[in-house]
């Protein structure tokens, strides 16, 4: 038997608290069609769990959808809190940050633990989304989650929203910007796994929390999405990252020149018009003795300025007393802009009105999803000798320090060590200086502190954490002890500039 003794192990990173995952877990709120799963927030973790609690593709067909593209992309188990509304419900309700029925009861069950919130709808067959290509739901649900996103940070929840980017009218090329928004907690997703308006949350979720915050989920080299196709409306994205818009026919701009008087024998009438390229004559019109009603007067001047078709290019047919003139094609962009000049001697009288209604035509054109990354959107691309398909840029609505996901997020995670942290240190004594400051001792032990934590719970998801306790407050008078808190993020490799040529020697 050997000799008594003491062996003293030393135990170290007891003085880090146990900080839970900074990445987070995911939230779903969407269109659900069963009562029954209306208005309860399900906690599920995979897509077996989902479908044992009525989520199925029969049920609820859009949430399934979601959640099915969530963990087939993520490859493996994760907690969701998913929350079904109403199909009357918008986007823009779904965030109201004043309702406690939909987001913010989602967000307030996760307890802090939700990072990515994912919004989506599938309106009923009779919903109107507005003329222009995205549904107005959507700008109105980036307005609505800026005050949803500050109301729930007030109270120690952090996270971001991607809102689903649902088309409206997919011939218009009327898009508005994100970027413009100003509001960094949140980004649009533009294109889908399936034809038709939605875009895939589900998809842009999973592969946001599939690895740390500070991944930009555009990442090539983690691999082509999940996704085997990507439309954005009923088109494919093709190998230029780009779509085709319909031809849009042209509707030529008309006038009506009403006669309310014949006039008398021998009267003239000339009508004009000025255009862009200057004055066009239509045609002209003499009173005769056999023209002895107001009608016979403007079927005479109707047939005139169809003789004048060829020359002038305009039409004319006439109901009654109605003459409805038409312009021609090659009025181009100023098709609306069009006067119809009447005018006579003696008393030959009419009433007329200014050309409308006119829609220069457009042809069958490649609609560039450039316009979808240039305004904002989060959306797809490929890329020459890779296979699938990739995310661009993670934008968010804004073009502040917050413009992107993964910017957002790294802080959002910083946000939550920091609240961690310093909660414990809510009421707790402070040493003081005679001018009733901060000590130097005291601020140095909140200043490591919290640099111990962030450096052991970031890593690598951050380049660099600066914290300056300020000296100069008098904690005494104001209770108040003020951290100033800067973290330096990585950066990213998004437009390589490559200068390639040849050379006829070893130097540049």
């Amino acid at each position: 038997m050997s000799k008594p003794s003491l062996n003293i192990t030393f135990s170290n990173n007891n003085l880090l608290q146990n900080i839970q995952n900074v990445d987070g877990n995911v939230g779903f709120i969407g269109t659900g069609y069963v009562p029954g799963n209306l208005g309860k927030v399900l906690i599920i973790n995979n897509l077996i769990e989902a479908e044992s609690q009525g989520i199925t593709s029969a049920n609820e067909p859009t949430a399934h959808k979601e959640i099915k593209e969530f963990y087939t992309e993520l490859g493996g188990s994760q907690t969701i809190y998913l929350l079904l509304v109403p199909s009357t419900v918008t986007m823009a309700q779904m965030l109201d940050s004043t309702n406690p029925n939909f987001a913010n009861k989602l967000i307030n069950f996760g307890a802090g633990s939700i990072s990515k919130l994912g919004v989506f709808k599938n309106p009923l067959p009779n919903y109107n989304g507005g003329t222009h290509f995205f549904d107005t739901d959507v700008p109105a649900a980036i307005t609505a989650s800026k005050s949803f996103c500050q109301a729930q940070n007030s109270i120690a929840k952090y996270f971001r929203i991607i809102i689903q980017g649902r088309i409206a009218n997919e011939s218009s090329t009327v898009v508005f910007k994100p970027n413009a928004y100003g509001n960094g907690f949140a980004g649009v997703v533009v294109g889908d796994t399936i034809r038709g308006k939605g875009a895939c949350v589900g998809l842009t979720l999973a592969r946001a929390v599939k690895f740390a915050a500070h991944i930009k989920i555009g990442k090539v080299a983690n691999g082509a999405l999940s996704a085997n196709k990507i439309f954005i409306g009923t088109k494919e994205l093709g190998e230029n990252n780009g779509l085709t818009i319909a031809a849009v026919a042209e509707t030529r701009a008309t006038a009506n020149l009403t006669i309310t008087n014949k006039g008398t024998d021998g009267s003239y009438f000339w009508l004009y018009t000025n255009t862009s390229i200057g004055w066009i004559f239509l045609g002209e019109y003499t009173k005769v003795a056999a023209d002895t009603t107001e009608v016979a007067v403007a079927t005479a001047i109707t047939a005139n300025i169809n003789s004048n078709t060829a020359t002038s290019g305009f039409s004319a047919t006439r109901n009654n007393t109605i003459i409805t003139i038409t312009a021609p094609v090659n009025s181009g962009d100023s098709i609306n802009t069009l006067t119809l000049i009447p005018q006579t001697t003696n008393d030959i009288a009419f009433t007329n009105t200014a050309f409308t209604g006119g829609v220069t035509a457009k042809p069958e054109m490649a609609f560039s999803n450039d316009v979808f990354h240039d305004s904002g959107f989060i959306s797809f691309v490929t890329y020459p000798g890779k296979a699938g398909f990739y995310f661009g840029v993670d934008n968010m609505c804004s073009q502040d320090d917050y413009r992107l996901l993964a910017l957002g997020s790294v802080i959002d995670a910083c946000a939550k060590i920091v609240t961690s942290v310093y909660t414990n240190e809510i009421e707790a004594e402070v040493d003081t200086t005679e001018a009733g400051t901060i000590t130097e001792a005291a601020a140095v032990y909140l200043e490591e502190k919290i640099k111990q934590q962030v450096a052991v719970s970031m890593g690598e998801r951050i380049s660099g954490f600066i914290a300056v306790v300020d000296r100069t407050t008098n904690i005494i008078n104001t209770s108040k002890t003020k951290v100033k808190m800067r973290v330096l993020p990585v950066g990213y490799n998004t437009y390589i500039e490559v200068d390639l040529g040849l050379t006829s020697g070893n130097s540049l």
